[in-house]
């Protein structure tokens, strides 16, 4: 048994070495294999192509292509397996470089002797464009433009950015065709800092050297109001206000609103004053504000942390209404009355056939004249302050009288 492991781990190990054997492999030389001495090159700033004699000798399989940079070591680049191939392109190379090239033939077995060694240097780059700006102080956005290039090949302009808490060049967009000359950048944000660099791209793929860094800082966000303040003593509706900041770009303010401070805070209403009547037709309701600056250029400076709450005027509290006192011919009714004073009180009776109310006592009691021996009679009080607002009713009483 230890010995089937052994060999298990010699298998494994055999073909974890075989498959990391990536490079490729050196194989016998044959004089006899023909050279390739005949090299014609034509060249860009980014390719090299090369074109070589066809080659009649039937052993020959393909061929080989080795490259280097001046004062470099050649090393082996491209392999064509096609006795009838007389042409290669090299491509993304760098340009005003200089590069040897050499090709081997090979056959099954083997591969040929060197031939002829050529150079070859790439033509320069093309240029980026000669002028380029960056627009500072826009809302929202950086808008660049830049001078159209003369040269006819040129496609189109890469737009890169870097961002301000980032290290790294990112394209943003591919402005297409020579005489295009601006780009309007609105994924940024209020306040910050971006630089920017534009590369010319030609029609064969040839992407140029990028400007110079372009900087730009977009528009702030305003001021925000401050001294927000809401009412809790109003009837039917709660009054805003707030101090405003001083700007000549300004716009209207917007009012946000929301029932709970927990819950979302939602639009509500424009102004262009520093004050709001928020109308509620309920007493007692609670309502969270915030408001923010808006400027002429649709910027929106940020609101308060904390939304403001406010709360429409509470109805009075029900009175109490005491034991009625009977007498001969009258009923006394006494009661009093806790929390926010009222102006006046409304007596609500039914009984004696005669269901009725009446309306603005002043005081606390009052004697009902208006009865008839032998009937029952239901009281119930209701307190209204100065603004109108009705108290709930007060405990109910009933007197057989």
């Amino acid at each position: 048994m230890k010995k089937f492991y052994q060999i298990l781990y010699i298998m494994i190990l055999t073909v974890l070495i075989s498959g990391c054997a990536t490079t490729k492999q050196p194989i016998l030389v044959d004089s006899n294999l023909p050279v390739i001495n005949d090299i014609k090159t034509i060249y860009s700033s980014n390719s090299v192509g090369l074109e070589w004699t066809f080659v009649k000798n039937l052993e020959v399989r393909g061929f080989e292509i080795y490259r280097a940079e001046l004062n470099s070591q050649m090393q082996f680049i491209a392999r064509i397996d096609d006795r009838f191939a007389t042409h290669f392109l090299d491509t993304n190379l760098k340009p005003n470089t200089t590069y040897k090239y050499m090709i081997k033939t090979f056959s099954d077995r083997a591969v040929s002797n060197v031939g002829t060694q050529i150079s070859v240097t790439t033509t320069k780059g093309i240029d980026t464009v000669s002028f380029a700006k960056a627009i500072y102080g826009l809302p929202e956005r950086v808008k660049i433009i830049w001078r159209p290039h003369s040269n006819l090949k040129v496609s189109s302009y890469l737009i890169e950015r870097k961002n301000p808490e980032s290290t790294k060049w990112s394209k943003i967009a591919e402005v297409e065709g020579r005489l295009s000359a601006e780009y309007i950048d609105k994924n940024v944000k209020s306040g910050q800092n971006y630089d920017y660099r534009i590369l010319v791209k030609t029609l064969d793929g040839e992407i140029s050297e990028p400007t110079q860094i372009l900087s730009a800082t977009t528009k702030e966000l305003p001021l925000g109001a401050t001294n927000l303040q809401a009412t809790i003593d109003q009837p039917k509706k709660i009054i805003l206000t707030w101090d405003s900041p001083e700007n000549e770009n300004f716009s209207h303010y917007q009012i946000y609103s929301s029932r709970s401070k927990f819950l979302p805070f939602r639009p509500l209403a424009k102004s262009d004053k520093n004050f709001y009547e928020d109308l509620i037709n309920s007493n007692g309701a609670t309502r969270y504000y915030k408001v923010t600056f808006v400027d002429m250029d649709g910027l929106e400076s940020l609101a308060q942390d904390d939304g403001v709450m406010g709360q429409t005027l509470q109805a009075p509290p029900a009175p109490v209404l005491g034991e009625p006192l009977m007498s001969g011919d009258y009923i006394v009714l006494n009661w009093h009355t806790t929390g926010n004073p009222v102006d006046s009180f409304v007596i609500e009776r039914s009984g004696g056939g005669n269901d009725k109310k009446i309306y603005d006592i002043k005081g606390t009691s009052y004697v009902d004249m208006d009865v008839v021996r032998g009937s029952e009679y239901k009281y119930r009080i209701y307190g209204i302050d100065k603004y109108g607002i009705s108290s709930s009713g007060s405990n109910q009483m009933s007197i057989e009288f």
